[in-house]
């Protein structure tokens, strides 16, 4: 059942992907940011694959969250020389 994962490549296909993503950043704790993101991704396939997919595109959707340091802000200085 998986030797075609054990034998070596014999064909390549062309495979064009188009992903799309948002990124929300909704609140800060303590030092770090917490943000909600999602993307989409089509995969278009190439036709010699479509009877192994059952179509020529294939869709996928990733949810995650992020967790990262929150940017290191200094105080602006106000009358300073410049």
């Amino acid at each position: 059942m998986l030797h075609w994962l054990l034998s070596p490549l014999q064909d390549s296909f062309p495979i064009l992907s188009l992903s799309l993503g948002y990124l929300y950043t909704f609140t800060r704790l303590q030092d770090q940011e917490i943000s909600l993101g999602i993307m989409g991704t089509a995969n278009f396939l190439d036709r010699d694959l479509e009877d192994f997919y059952g179509d020529r595109t294939e869709y996928g959707v990733f949810l995650f969250l992020r967790l990262r340091p929150a940017p290191i802000s200094t105080p602006k200085h106000h009358g300073a020389p410049k």
